[in-house]
């Protein structure tokens, strides 16, 4: 049987997008609420937040998982990127996915492993190179540029890795109507099978 082909996923603002709701800071705010839209509430040391879970995320999860290797990688803290996971993935999701990577400062963090890689952010530029993976000594037995494939809002992430990024449709609290995640399902199911993701021309699908 092939390997399944490794699959990235960003959060914030990808699977799901947080608003800054202080309750201390007596400031009147207007609070977005979408039908199509789940709303948790993150609480973290000096933060307060409501946390919009993108329309069928809890689908799209339950499918990818099954013909995918997950892994995560976002440019938020450690501790957020824990809080926010108990929220959108079961305990069996969590336990099955390869690497979590999450921000600390300059560096980033495999929540799983917590394996340091260090000064990977420069200038406080978001970058999420994919040949950290490709040159570890471990994951590059998992991770290759032939079958990993990063999901992410954030264009920074395309120029990066042109040939193993897909940008989709940036998702917020006054977001209607979103059915990215639906159609990034059939897609996913096209090119699962591809022996080299690197050459599917990504341009044609946009979503």
């Amino acid at each position: 049987m092939a390997q399944k082909m490794n699959l990235i996923l960003d959060l914030d603002n990808t699977l799901i997008n947080t608003f800054d709701f202080n309750f201390y800071n007596n400031k009147n705010i207007e609070i977005d609420h979408m039908n199509d839209s789940t709303i948790s509430i993150l609480h973290l040391p000096n933060f307060l937040g409501l946390v919009y879970i993108r329309p069928h995320l809890f689908e799209f999860l339950e499918c990818i998982f099954t013909s995918f290797n997950i892994s995560i990688w976002t440019a938020s803290s450690t501790l957020y990127c824990r809080e926010v996971l108990k929220m959108i993935l079961s305990e069996l999701q969590f336990n099955e996915t390869i690497v979590i990577l999450a921000r600390d400062n300059n560096n980033y963090v495999d929540i799983k492993t917590n394996k340091i890689y260090k000064n990977v952010i420069r200038n406080n530029i978001i970058q999420k190179p994919l040949d950290l993976l490709w040159n570890d000594i471990e994951l590059s037995k998992k991770f290759t540029k032939e079958n990993t494939l990063i999901i992410d809002n954030n264009n920074n992430i395309l120029v990066e890795n042109p040939y193993n990024s897909f940008v989709i449709k940036e998702f917020t609290s006054k977001s209607v109507n979103d059915t990215t995640l639906c159609t990034l399902i059939e897609w996913l199911k096209i090119i699962q099978n591809v022996p080299d993701i690197t050459e599917i021309n990504k341009d044609i699908y946009k979503l």
